[in-house]
């Protein structure tokens, strides 16, 4: 799908089905960002939405047109209907001043199974082939012994030169990160969107993001009664701190699947409840949030892969 924007443009390169991008969990989707223009600045952050990870991003390319071009590979972090928006970028030409790109959302399918399996692409089964044999006697084994020494050698000394060189690291807490992650959900208006249950199921994932991170415990693999099973007996978090993040994911949760009345003020209440939570959990567990993460250009949901 390629969507323009005056001089620049954005190919988003995945399979249509049934009118919808569709991609699977493992995969990763390539935007390629083209521009006829004199200068390009890009965002600092290629996107903000929540569900989505920048993994890598391939080099500059400048053809003879003088065309800029460059692809990002994204990585989604969660199944289902994941809204994607590019953060603006900005463009200047030789006779006119820098002007905004802003980018429409796009909704991506992340699908979790592969419903067709062609079995032509199978690979049969074969033995495992023989090396043959040496028609020339067997060589010394003391060059490679002195090879290998050296090569330790060689090791030792740049393991030893690196640790001797303080590497500069910027480092952002758990709960500054989830903090964030739910400032940027709530930016997005799903709710205002008719999107509550996208944002039901993003404010779930960011909480239990958390606990993984503060309490040690696989809080996205598990159901909520797991979970409430797991926190009962977990000594980093007060009786009251699990009775609060619980009652925020079971209410999550029948909104979600349960069918009930979702409103705009009931999701920017649990939205509040989830803030207040994470900004009283160091006070309520009686320690110090656990760890660091290292701070990336991604979002949330871009950190559940920090």
């Amino acid at each position: 799908m390629r969507v323009e924007r005056g001089p620049v443009s954005a190919t988003y390169r995945a399979k249509h089905v049934d009118d919808k991008l569709t991609i699977y969990l493992a995969d990763l989707l390539p935007v390629t960002i083209e521009a006829d223009a004199g200068a390009v600045q890009p965002p600092k952050e290629l996107t903000r939405s929540p569900g989505w990870k920048l993994f890598k991003a391939d080099p500059v390319e400048i053809d003879d047109t003088k065309r800029w071009r460059r692809t990002y590979w994204l990585e989604p972090l969660a199944p289902g209907a994941l809204p994607l928006k590019l953060e603006p970028w900005k463009i200047k030409d030789a006779m006119s001043e820098w002007r905004e790109i802003v980018w429409p959302e796009t909704v991506v399918q992340v699908k979790t199974v592969i419903e067709e399996v062609d079995p032509k692409s199978a690979r049969t089964i074969t033995s495992i082939e023989k090396l043959p044999k040496s028609s020339q006697g067997e060589t010394p084994l003391w060059p490679w012994l002195a090879l290998g020494g050296a090569g330790i050698a060689a090791l030792g000394w740049a393991v030893q030169r690196r640790l001797r060189t303080p590497m500069p690291r910027v480092e952002i807490t758990p709960r500054d990160w989830t903090l964030r992650q739910l400032a940027r959900l709530e930016n997005l208006r799903l709710p205002q969107k008719q999107a509550t249950a996208t944002y039901l199921k993003l404010l779930s994932l960011v909480l239990r993001g958390y606990l993984e991170k503060t309490c040690g415990i696989p809080a996205r693999r598990w159901t909520t009664a797991e979970l409430r099973a797991a926190l009962a007996s977990e000594e980093k978090i007060s009786p009251e701190g699990a009775a609060e993040v619980l009652a925020i994911l079971e209410r999550a949760d029948l909104l979600r699947f349960a069918g009930a009345e979702t409103s705009t003020d009931e999701c920017r209440e649990l939205g509040e409840k989830a803030a207040r939570f994470v900004t009283t959990f160091p006070e309520i567990i009686g320690i110090a949030p656990a760890g660091s993460l290292q701070r990336t250009s991604t979002s949330m949901i871009d950190n559940q892969r920090q």
